[in-house]
């Protein structure tokens, strides 16, 4: 991991934890709902982007 992608997953991770506090002030509940929905979509990212650097892994490694 180089430096822009740290910071990318220290802002992604301090944005998520703002929105999650600011919905739970409000309901406790819906901050519970906005954290679950929250993380799930940063599984899927975090997979997709897994799934990408593999791909390009690959490529490299073909000849030619």
């Amino acid at each position: 991991m180089n430096k822009l992608e740290i910071a990318a997953a220290l802002v992604g991770l301090l944005g998520f934890v703002a929105l999650v506090a600011g919905v739970a002030l409000i309901s406790h509940a819906a901050g519970l709902i906005v954290a679950g929905v929250c993380l799930l979509a940063w599984a899927w990212r975090a997979e997709k982007a897994a799934g990408v650097r593999a791909a390009v892994r690959a490529a490299d490694r073909q000849p030619g």
